[in-house]
Protein backbone atom coordinates (compact mmCIF):
# COMPACT_ATOMS: atom_id res chain seq x y z
CA UNK A 1 0.00 0.00 0.00
CA UNK A 2 2.07 3.04 -1.22
CA UNK A 3 -1.01 5.75 -1.34
CA UNK A 4 -1.11 8.77 0.89
CA UNK A 5 -4.52 8.28 2.55
CA UNK A 6 -6.08 5.41 2.08
CA UNK A 7 -8.74 2.62 3.14
CA UNK A 8 -7.95 -0.96 3.13
CA UNK A 9 -11.34 -3.47 3.57
CA UNK A 10 -9.47 -5.86 5.18
CA UNK A 11 -8.49 -9.77 4.23
CA UNK A 12 -5.40 -12.20 4.72
CA UNK A 13 -2.64 -11.30 3.62
CA UNK A 14 1.33 -13.28 3.28
CA UNK A 15 3.15 -9.98 3.32
CA UNK A 16 2.35 -6.40 3.41
CA UNK A 17 4.49 -3.09 3.35
CA UNK A 18 3.55 0.14 3.82
CA UNK A 19 4.40 2.86 2.13
CA UNK A 20 3.54 6.19 0.73
CA UNK A 21 2.84 8.80 4.01
CA UNK A 22 -0.51 9.10 5.53
CA UNK A 23 -3.27 6.78 7.13
CA UNK A 24 -4.36 3.68 5.63
CA UNK A 25 -7.89 3.31 7.89
CA UNK A 26 -8.28 -0.61 7.51
CA UNK A 27 -12.16 -1.09 7.88
CA UNK A 28 -12.69 -4.99 9.08
CA UNK A 29 -10.34 -7.50 10.55
CA UNK A 30 -6.42 -7.68 8.54
CA UNK A 31 -4.75 -11.51 8.88
CA UNK A 32 -0.49 -11.45 8.59
CA UNK A 33 0.38 -14.50 7.59
CA UNK A 34 4.05 -13.80 7.33
CA UNK A 35 5.75 -10.01 7.29
CA UNK A 36 3.52 -6.37 8.22
CA UNK A 37 6.72 -4.22 6.66
CA UNK A 38 6.23 -0.51 7.73
CA UNK A 39 8.67 1.84 5.71
CA UNK A 40 6.40 5.51 5.92
CA UNK A 41 2.80 5.97 7.07
CA UNK A 42 0.42 4.68 9.50
CA UNK A 43 -2.01 1.52 9.44
CA UNK A 44 -5.03 2.99 11.94
CA UNK A 45 -7.49 0.29 12.81
CA UNK A 46 -10.97 1.89 14.29
CA UNK A 47 -10.54 0.64 18.31
CA UNK A 48 -14.09 1.88 18.32
CA UNK A 49 -15.57 -1.70 16.49
CA UNK A 50 -12.58 -3.60 18.60
CA UNK A 51 -13.96 -7.06 17.00
CA UNK A 52 -14.34 -6.15 13.63
CA UNK A 53 -11.27 -3.59 12.94
CA UNK A 54 -7.99 -5.25 14.23
CA UNK A 55 -4.86 -6.66 12.55
CA UNK A 56 -4.16 -10.42 13.45
CA UNK A 57 -0.86 -11.78 13.29
CA UNK A 58 -0.63 -15.56 12.65
CA UNK A 59 0.93 -17.70 15.25
CA UNK A 60 4.09 -19.83 13.61
CA UNK A 61 3.92 -22.57 11.55
CA UNK A 62 5.08 -24.42 8.50
CA UNK A 63 3.68 -21.49 6.50
CA UNK A 64 5.54 -18.99 7.73
CA UNK A 65 8.50 -20.92 8.05
CA UNK A 66 7.79 -21.11 11.90
CA UNK A 67 8.58 -17.51 12.21
CA UNK A 68 4.66 -16.36 12.62
CA UNK A 69 3.33 -13.37 11.96
CA UNK A 70 5.44 -9.78 12.75
CA UNK A 71 5.50 -6.41 12.60
CA UNK A 72 9.05 -4.99 11.60
CA UNK A 73 10.38 -1.31 11.47
CA UNK A 74 8.05 0.47 13.15
CA UNK A 75 8.78 4.13 13.89
CA UNK A 76 7.06 7.30 15.38
CA UNK A 77 6.25 8.07 11.31
CA UNK A 78 5.47 4.64 10.82
CA UNK A 79 3.62 2.27 12.98
CA UNK A 80 0.12 0.32 13.48
CA UNK A 81 -2.12 2.99 15.29
CA UNK A 82 -4.68 0.90 16.94
CA UNK A 83 -5.47 -2.76 17.59
CA UNK A 84 -3.02 -5.59 16.87
CA UNK A 85 -3.10 -9.59 18.25
CA UNK A 86 -1.03 -12.56 17.96
CA UNK A 87 -1.21 -15.91 19.95
CA UNK A 88 1.47 -17.98 20.74
CA UNK A 89 -0.15 -21.89 21.12
CA UNK A 90 3.20 -23.06 21.90
CA UNK A 91 5.91 -21.36 24.41
CA UNK A 92 9.54 -22.32 24.89
CA UNK A 93 10.67 -22.26 28.71
CA UNK A 94 14.04 -19.66 29.18
CA UNK A 95 13.76 -18.14 25.66
CA UNK A 96 12.88 -14.98 25.07
CA UNK A 97 9.58 -14.94 22.59
CA UNK A 98 8.99 -11.49 20.54
CA UNK A 99 5.51 -12.15 19.93
CA UNK A 100 5.88 -11.02 16.40
CA UNK A 101 7.80 -7.80 17.44
CA UNK A 102 4.64 -6.60 18.99
CA UNK A 103 6.43 -4.88 21.44
CA UNK A 104 5.96 -6.96 24.63
CA UNK A 105 8.42 -9.66 24.66
CA UNK A 106 8.71 -12.17 27.62
CA UNK A 107 10.92 -15.18 28.66
CA UNK A 108 8.78 -17.26 30.71
CA UNK A 109 10.55 -19.78 33.62
CA UNK A 110 6.84 -21.28 34.37
CA UNK A 111 4.74 -22.54 31.35
CA UNK A 112 1.81 -20.12 30.70
CA UNK A 113 -0.01 -22.45 28.24
CA UNK A 114 -1.21 -20.39 25.01
CA UNK A 115 0.10 -17.12 25.12
CA UNK A 116 -2.48 -13.83 23.40
CA UNK A 117 -1.03 -10.80 23.37
CA UNK A 118 -3.49 -7.33 22.01
CA UNK A 119 -1.68 -4.12 21.88
CA UNK A 120 -3.79 -0.90 21.93
CA UNK A 121 -1.60 2.27 20.80
CA UNK A 122 -4.63 4.29 20.28
CA UNK A 123 -5.44 4.51 24.05
CA UNK A 124 -3.31 5.20 27.14
CA UNK A 125 -4.86 4.81 30.34
CA UNK A 126 -5.97 8.15 32.30
CA UNK A 127 -7.95 7.05 35.61
CA UNK A 128 -9.27 9.49 38.38
CA UNK A 129 -9.09 13.61 37.11
CA UNK A 130 -6.66 12.54 34.37
CA UNK A 131 -3.50 14.04 36.51
CA UNK A 132 -1.71 11.34 35.76
CA UNK A 133 -1.46 9.10 32.95
CA UNK A 134 0.30 6.29 31.14
CA UNK A 135 1.87 6.39 27.92
CA UNK A 136 0.11 5.35 24.55
CA UNK A 137 0.39 1.80 24.30
CA UNK A 138 -0.97 -0.83 26.33
CA UNK A 139 -0.59 -5.23 26.41
CA UNK A 140 -3.28 -7.49 27.05
CA UNK A 141 -1.80 -10.74 28.17
CA UNK A 142 -4.09 -13.69 28.34
CA UNK A 143 -2.68 -17.33 29.38
CA UNK A 144 -6.08 -19.02 30.47
CA UNK A 145 -5.03 -22.04 30.33
CA UNK A 146 -2.29 -21.78 33.14
CA UNK A 147 -2.50 -23.78 35.92
CA UNK A 148 -3.78 -21.50 38.88
CA UNK A 149 -2.33 -23.22 41.03
CA UNK A 150 1.59 -21.95 40.04
CA UNK A 151 3.23 -18.62 39.77
CA UNK A 152 3.69 -17.33 36.29
CA UNK A 153 6.41 -15.93 35.87
CA UNK A 154 8.54 -14.14 33.10
CA UNK A 155 10.85 -11.23 32.27
CA UNK A 156 9.36 -8.48 30.43
CA UNK A 157 11.22 -6.63 28.17
CA UNK A 158 8.41 -3.41 26.96
CA UNK A 159 9.07 -1.84 23.72
CA UNK A 160 8.19 1.73 23.16
CA UNK A 161 8.31 4.41 20.65
CA UNK A 162 9.23 8.41 21.53
CA UNK A 163 5.89 9.50 20.41
CA UNK A 164 4.03 7.47 23.02
CA UNK A 165 5.68 9.38 26.17
CA UNK A 166 4.14 12.69 24.91
CA UNK A 167 0.81 14.66 24.84
CA UNK A 168 -0.98 12.25 26.92
CA UNK A 169 -3.91 13.31 29.49
CA UNK A 170 -7.79 14.98 28.20
CA UNK A 171 -5.85 17.82 27.71
CA UNK A 172 -2.22 16.45 25.64
CA UNK A 173 -0.11 18.76 28.20
CA UNK A 174 1.22 15.26 29.94
CA UNK A 175 5.15 13.96 28.61
CA UNK A 176 6.87 11.94 30.67
CA UNK A 177 10.80 11.86 30.90
CA UNK A 178 11.88 8.20 29.75
CA UNK A 179 14.24 8.14 32.54
CA UNK A 180 11.00 8.43 34.77
CA UNK A 181 9.08 5.37 33.29
CA UNK A 182 8.12 2.24 35.29
CA UNK A 183 6.06 -0.92 34.39
CA UNK A 184 2.97 -1.01 35.51
CA UNK A 185 -0.18 -3.86 35.79
CA UNK A 186 -3.79 -3.89 36.44
CA UNK A 187 -5.66 -6.62 36.67
CA UNK A 188 -9.45 -4.39 36.72
CA UNK A 189 -8.63 -2.78 33.20
CA UNK A 190 -7.15 0.46 35.22
CA UNK A 191 -9.03 1.15 37.98
CA UNK A 192 -5.74 0.88 39.74
CA UNK A 193 -2.57 -0.42 39.32
CA UNK A 194 0.74 -1.94 40.47
CA UNK A 195 4.30 -0.37 40.06
CA UNK A 196 6.53 -3.20 39.35
CA UNK A 197 9.43 -1.01 38.53
CA UNK A 198 11.98 -1.67 35.96
CA UNK A 199 15.48 -3.74 35.87
CA UNK A 200 16.69 -1.78 33.61
CA UNK A 201 15.89 0.79 30.98
CA UNK A 202 17.76 2.15 27.50
CA UNK A 203 15.95 5.38 26.53
CA UNK A 204 18.16 5.38 23.34
CA UNK A 205 16.84 1.83 21.95
CA UNK A 206 13.59 2.42 23.86
CA UNK A 207 13.55 -0.71 26.15
CA UNK A 208 12.70 -1.19 29.69
CA UNK A 209 13.30 -4.60 31.30
CA UNK A 210 11.73 -5.83 34.04
CA UNK A 211 12.98 -9.64 35.52
CA UNK A 212 11.13 -12.02 37.16
CA UNK A 213 7.68 -10.70 36.80
CA UNK A 214 4.68 -12.89 38.94
CA UNK A 215 2.05 -10.36 38.83
CA UNK A 216 0.55 -12.38 36.09
CA UNK A 217 -3.32 -13.08 36.24
CA UNK A 218 -5.70 -15.77 34.98
CA UNK A 219 -7.12 -15.33 32.49
CA UNK A 220 -5.79 -11.64 31.59
CA UNK A 221 -3.12 -9.25 33.01
CA UNK A 222 -2.69 -5.95 31.32
CA UNK A 223 0.63 -3.68 31.15
CA UNK A 224 1.58 -0.14 30.15
CA UNK A 225 4.40 2.24 31.18
CA UNK A 226 4.11 4.98 33.47
CA UNK A 227 5.62 8.58 35.58
CA UNK A 228 7.11 7.42 38.78
CA UNK A 229 7.23 10.36 39.61
CA UNK A 230 3.48 10.67 39.12
CA UNK A 231 2.14 7.75 39.81
CA UNK A 232 -0.99 5.92 38.74
CA UNK A 233 -3.74 4.82 41.50
CA UNK A 234 -2.80 2.71 44.62
CA UNK A 235 -2.68 -1.56 44.41
CA UNK A 236 -6.07 -2.36 45.66
CA UNK A 237 -5.94 -5.93 46.28
CA UNK A 238 -8.60 -6.54 47.92
CA UNK A 239 -12.47 -5.53 47.81
CA UNK A 240 -15.36 -7.27 49.02
CA UNK A 241 -19.00 -6.12 50.56
CA UNK A 242 -21.02 -8.50 52.61
CA UNK A 243 -24.45 -8.87 54.67
CA UNK A 244 -23.86 -8.83 58.14
CA UNK A 245 -27.64 -8.88 59.11
CA UNK A 246 -29.82 -5.44 58.59
CA UNK A 247 -25.76 -4.03 57.84
CA UNK A 248 -23.07 -4.62 55.03
CA UNK A 249 -19.40 -5.03 56.06
CA UNK A 250 -17.52 -3.45 53.18
CA UNK A 251 -13.10 -4.71 53.59
CA UNK A 252 -10.60 -3.72 51.42
CA UNK A 253 -6.86 -4.04 51.34
CA UNK A 254 -3.88 -2.18 49.26
CA UNK A 255 -0.77 -3.49 48.92
CA UNK A 256 0.96 0.02 48.09
CA UNK A 257 0.13 3.79 48.76
CA UNK A 258 1.65 6.46 47.17
CA UNK A 259 0.38 9.98 48.17
CA UNK A 260 -3.19 8.51 49.40
CA UNK A 261 -5.22 10.60 51.60
CA UNK A 262 -7.54 8.18 51.85
CA UNK A 263 -11.00 6.38 50.72
CA UNK A 264 -14.57 7.29 50.23
CA UNK A 265 -16.93 4.68 50.70
CA UNK A 266 -19.67 5.19 48.35
CA UNK A 267 -22.94 3.41 47.86
CA UNK A 268 -26.07 3.18 45.56
CA UNK A 269 -29.34 1.33 44.86
CA UNK A 270 -28.93 1.57 41.18
CA UNK A 271 -25.21 0.88 40.11
CA UNK A 272 -25.23 4.24 38.52
CA UNK A 273 -25.79 7.31 40.97
CA UNK A 274 -23.52 7.10 44.20
CA UNK A 275 -23.37 9.02 47.35
CA UNK A 276 -20.81 9.65 50.02
CA UNK A 277 -20.95 7.09 53.16
CA UNK A 278 -17.93 8.23 54.80
CA UNK A 279 -14.39 9.03 54.32
CA UNK A 280 -11.66 6.07 56.08
CA UNK A 281 -8.13 8.19 55.79
CA UNK A 282 -5.16 6.40 54.55
CA UNK A 283 -2.92 4.67 57.14
CA UNK A 284 0.13 5.95 55.77
CA UNK A 285 0.07 8.07 52.63
CA UNK A 286 3.24 6.05 51.32
CA UNK A 287 2.98 2.68 51.95
CA UNK A 288 5.02 -0.75 50.49
CA UNK A 289 3.17 -2.88 52.77
CA UNK A 290 -0.06 -4.54 52.81
CA UNK A 291 -2.82 -2.41 54.82
CA UNK A 292 -6.31 -3.28 55.47
CA UNK A 293 -9.58 -0.97 56.20
CA UNK A 294 -12.93 -1.97 57.10
CA UNK A 295 -16.19 0.10 57.32
CA UNK A 296 -19.71 -1.05 58.25
CA UNK A 297 -22.74 0.32 56.71
CA UNK A 298 -25.33 0.84 59.59
CA UNK A 299 -27.98 2.88 57.34
CA UNK A 300 -31.48 1.88 58.45
CA UNK A 301 -33.99 0.90 55.53
CA UNK A 302 -31.85 -1.29 52.80
CA UNK A 303 -33.93 -3.17 50.66
CA UNK A 304 -33.20 -5.31 47.55
CA UNK A 305 -29.85 -4.90 46.00
CA UNK A 306 -26.88 -2.00 47.59
CA UNK A 307 -24.23 -1.42 45.57
CA UNK A 308 -20.62 -0.44 47.19
CA UNK A 309 -17.63 0.91 45.86
CA UNK A 310 -14.06 2.95 47.20
CA UNK A 311 -13.11 6.45 45.64
CA UNK A 312 -9.08 6.10 46.64
CA UNK A 313 -8.53 9.80 46.46
CA UNK A 314 -4.41 10.87 46.44
CA UNK A 315 -2.97 14.45 48.45
CA UNK A 316 -3.06 16.34 45.15
CA UNK A 317 -7.14 15.49 44.27
CA UNK A 318 -6.25 12.46 42.09
CA UNK A 319 -9.19 10.00 43.00
CA UNK A 320 -9.80 6.38 41.01
CA UNK A 321 -12.58 4.31 41.50
CA UNK A 322 -12.90 0.82 42.87
CA UNK A 323 -14.66 -2.09 41.25
CA UNK A 324 -18.29 -2.44 42.59
CA UNK A 325 -19.60 -4.94 44.76
CA UNK A 326 -23.74 -5.72 45.25
CA UNK A 327 -25.13 -6.76 48.40
CA UNK A 328 -28.47 -8.29 48.52
CA UNK A 329 -31.26 -6.84 51.09
CA UNK A 330 -33.71 -9.29 50.03
CA UNK A 331 -35.55 -11.15 52.58
CA UNK A 332 -35.20 -14.84 52.21
CA UNK A 333 -39.24 -14.83 51.30
CA UNK A 334 -38.39 -12.83 48.34
CA UNK A 335 -38.17 -15.94 45.98
CA UNK A 336 -37.74 -13.47 42.88
CA UNK A 337 -35.55 -13.58 39.87
CA UNK A 338 -33.59 -10.53 39.12
CA UNK A 339 -31.65 -8.93 36.52
CA UNK A 340 -29.37 -5.87 36.74
CA UNK A 341 -25.97 -4.20 35.67
CA UNK A 342 -23.10 -1.91 36.82
CA UNK A 343 -22.05 0.35 35.82
CA UNK A 344 -25.02 1.52 33.30
CA UNK A 345 -23.81 2.46 31.25
CA UNK A 346 -20.27 1.51 31.33
CA UNK A 347 -16.82 2.04 29.22
CA UNK A 348 -13.75 -0.31 27.81
CA UNK A 349 -12.13 0.29 31.50
CA UNK A 350 -14.45 -0.70 33.52
CA UNK A 351 -15.49 -3.85 35.00
CA UNK A 352 -19.31 -3.99 33.88
CA UNK A 353 -20.84 -6.78 35.46
CA UNK A 354 -24.25 -8.37 35.54
CA UNK A 355 -26.21 -9.04 38.90
CA UNK A 356 -28.18 -11.69 39.72
CA UNK A 357 -30.72 -12.34 42.17
CA UNK A 358 -31.84 -16.29 41.41
CA UNK A 359 -34.53 -17.89 43.91
CA UNK A 360 -33.03 -20.87 43.94
CA UNK A 361 -29.23 -22.31 42.90
CA UNK A 362 -28.40 -24.13 39.73
CA UNK A 363 -26.96 -23.59 36.30
CA UNK A 364 -28.24 -20.43 33.98
CA UNK A 365 -27.72 -19.38 30.92
CA UNK A 366 -27.01 -16.07 29.88
CA UNK A 367 -26.85 -15.06 26.36
CA UNK A 368 -25.50 -11.46 25.34
CA UNK A 369 -27.04 -9.81 21.60
CA UNK A 370 -27.07 -6.97 19.27
CA UNK A 371 -30.12 -4.75 19.13
CA UNK A 372 -31.55 -7.03 15.95
CA UNK A 373 -31.37 -10.01 18.47
CA UNK A 374 -28.20 -11.92 16.81
CA UNK A 375 -26.47 -13.73 19.75
CA UNK A 376 -22.43 -12.63 20.14
CA UNK A 377 -22.06 -14.58 22.68
CA UNK A 378 -23.66 -17.57 24.86
CA UNK A 379 -22.60 -18.94 27.97
CA UNK A 380 -23.82 -21.05 31.11
CA UNK A 381 -22.40 -20.26 34.72
CA UNK A 382 -23.73 -21.69 38.20
CA UNK A 383 -26.06 -19.36 40.38
CA UNK A 384 -26.60 -19.31 43.95
CA UNK A 385 -29.77 -18.88 45.71
CA UNK A 386 -29.54 -15.20 46.28
CA UNK A 387 -27.24 -12.76 44.99
CA UNK A 388 -24.46 -13.71 42.12
CA UNK A 389 -22.33 -11.74 39.88
CA UNK A 390 -21.02 -12.51 35.99
CA UNK A 391 -18.60 -10.37 33.97
CA UNK A 392 -20.55 -8.96 31.26
CA UNK A 393 -19.37 -11.36 28.30
CA UNK A 394 -15.94 -9.32 26.29
CA UNK A 395 -17.39 -6.20 27.75
CA UNK A 396 -13.76 -4.17 27.04
CA UNK A 397 -14.07 -5.56 23.27
CA UNK A 398 -17.32 -4.62 22.76
CA UNK A 399 -18.00 -1.40 20.50
CA UNK A 400 -19.94 1.83 21.55
CA UNK A 401 -23.74 1.03 21.25
CA UNK A 402 -26.77 -0.71 23.42
CA UNK A 403 -26.89 -4.52 23.90
CA UNK A 404 -29.26 -6.96 25.64
CA UNK A 405 -28.53 -9.58 27.71
CA UNK A 406 -31.28 -12.43 28.34
CA UNK A 407 -30.70 -14.71 31.53
CA UNK A 408 -32.97 -18.05 31.79
CA UNK A 409 -32.54 -19.23 35.49
CA UNK A 410 -32.52 -22.47 36.70
CA UNK A 411 -36.42 -22.50 37.66
CA UNK A 412 -36.80 -21.80 33.98
CA UNK A 413 -38.18 -17.72 34.67
CA UNK A 414 -36.44 -15.82 32.06
CA UNK A 415 -35.10 -11.87 32.08
CA UNK A 416 -34.20 -9.44 29.76
CA UNK A 417 -31.85 -6.34 30.71
CA UNK A 418 -30.61 -4.07 28.12
CA UNK A 419 -27.26 -2.37 28.57
CA UNK A 420 -24.95 0.55 27.22
CA UNK A 421 -21.78 0.76 26.36
CA UNK A 422 -20.49 4.72 25.78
Amino acid sequence: FVGTNQTISGGTFANITINGGGVKSLQTSMNVTSDLTFVNGLLATDVTQPLVSVVILNDRSSINGGLGGRLLNETDNAYLRGLVTITHSTITLGTEDTFGGIGLALTYSTAPGAVTIARNTAAAYAPGNGAASGVRRIFDVSQPAADPNTTIRASVRFSYLDGETKNLGANGNINIDENDLTLYVTTNKGNTFTDLGRSSIDTNTNNLIDNNVTAFAIPTTTFTLGDRTNPLPVELIAFDAKRSGANALITWATASERNSAGFEVQASTDGQVFKKLTFVASSSANSSVNQSYSYTDTEAGKSGVRYYRLRQIDLDGQYAYSPTRAVSFAAATDAVAALSAYPSPFTTTDQAALVLQAPTAGTAQLQLMDMMGRTLTSREFTTIAGISEVPVPNASNLAAGSYLVKVTFATGEVKTLRIQKK
